[in-house]
């Protein structure tokens, strides 16, 4: 019964996390159906750029009061760079500098949560706090570069409307960082049976 219980929860996290999204991406691009809003856009990258950023802030407080570096860690580290590049892609006009802000959002997002997989390992008050903040700090250092020299960015599209193989190669190794990172939570839930790490494939 319990086993059963199990694969029902994995099976809805995979299917409303990546085979919906998915179908519907498909959905919308192959059947003449498309709907844009730039009002509506901003408005949802930019609750999910403030969500990603709540959501990591409660991740590493679930680790501070052991001083622990461990998937809740990293993962927050991950939800930041994540937040603080989509929030800044919702506040931008469809473009250059739009394509670039989402790809490094999910790009940055891919790479740190592969951290995942360090081994946990427990430290001092001080280097708890040091290393997200070398990690924001960068992230945020980054975007203010390229908000402020954003003229030097590059056309992301081709001239036939296909993005340039940068744009592409930065959320294909996104994709590939994603479903590393999602076996480490699938593993980690069947051996934990913790339907926390679960939420976090999503």
């Amino acid at each position: 019964m319990e086993r059963s219980s199990i694969d029902f929860n994995l099976i809805a996290i995979i299917t409303i996390t990546f085979i919906f999204p998915l179908a519907f991406g498909f959905f919308i691009t192959n059947d003449g159906i498309w709907f844009t809003s730039v009002t509506l856009h901003t408005a949802l990258e930019a609750s999910a750029g403030i969500i990603a950023i709540a959501v990591a802030t409660i991740l590493l407080a679930k680790s501070k009061h052991k001083r622990e570096i461990n998937h809740y860690y990293w993962s927050a580290i991950a939800l930041y760079a994540m937040g603080i590049f989509d929030f800044l892609h919702s506040l931008t006009e469809p473009g250059d500098l739009f394509i670039l802000l989402q790809s490094l959002a999910v790009f940055f997002g891919g790479l740190f949560s592969l951290l995942v997989w360090v081994p946990k390992k427990t430290v001092n008050h001080f280097l708890f706090k040091l290393i997200p903040f070398i990690f924001v700090s960068s992230i945020l250092f980054l975007a203010v570069i390229i908000l402020l020299f954003n003229y030097i960015i590059p056309p992301m599209r081709e001239i036939n409307g296909e993005f340039i193989p940068f744009a592409i190669y930065l959320n294909l190794i996104c994709g590939v960082s994603f479903f590393i990172t999602a076996v480490f939570f699938i593993n980690l839930y069947f051996n934990k049976k913790n339907k926390e790490n679960l939420l976090l494939i999503g």
